[in-house]
Formats: C-alpha cells, sequence, structure tokens
C-alpha cells in the first residue's frame, strides 16, 4: 500500500558532523535531537546511551522517551505550535522552517 504523497514522512538530512568535532555521526545526531527537544545537551550518561540507541536503530524510540519525558514538557509548556517547530528545526537543522514544514502544521492542527 502506497501512502498519499502528503502523508509520507520526508526525509530532512542532518547536517554533517563536524570534522573538528570529536564526535561520531551517532553522538552527533543524539546531540541534535537533545537540543531539538529539550533545548539543552543531554548529561554524558544519557547521551552515551542516546547514541547506542541511533546506531541499534533505536532513534524512533529514543526521540518518543524524550517526547514523553518531563524534561519536554517543562521545556515546551505554553509555547505555540510554530514555537516548538522552529525549536525542533533550529536544533535539528539550524536553521528556521520552511514552507512545506508550515504545510505539515497545518495538516497537523486540523487532524485534532
Amino acid at each position: 500500500m502506497t501512502l498519499p504523497a502528503a502523508a509520507q514522512t520526508p526525509v530532512i538530512p542532518i547536517p554533517p558532523v563536524p570534522a573538528a568535532s570529536g564526535q561520531t555521526e551517532s553522538q552527533f545526531v543524539a546531540a541534535r535531537i537533545y537540543r531539538a527537544l529539550v533545548g539543552r545537551e543531554a548529561e554524558p550518561d544519557v547521551m552515551a546511551q542516546a547514541a547506542a540507541d541511533i546506531e541499534q536503530g533505536r532513534t524512533r524510540q529514543r526521540v518518543n522517551a524524550i517526547v514523553i519525558s518531563s524534561d519536554f514538557r517543562s521545556h515546551t509548556y505554553g509555547l505555540a505550535p510554530d514555537q516548538i517547530l522552529a525549536q525542533i528545526y533550529q536544533g535539528l537543522l539550524d536553521r528556521d522552517p520552511d514552507a512545506s514544514a508550515a504545510g505539515w502544521q497545518r495538516m497537523i492542527a486540523m487532524s485534532k
């Protein structure tokens, strides 16, 4: 079964790991995810586990765990959806959301 184009999840490339960072790709992605979702760096032990989860293909489970955490709730409490979306884009991609992201935001808002 093929999903309609509007229902397919787009692939958004995360910027490459800076050579001087000393991080593996999974550490870099884990750091970006935490910054995007809770606005800060994770503790070293949490970061190590998150990087291991990413290496083992459990990125979705890690993101879900962050989103249901009290850190995420307290960080995003009171923010408008467009502010949360902008925070996620800035944390993951170092840029503001584009028009296609605004379309996803409208679709999500309409589904509630």
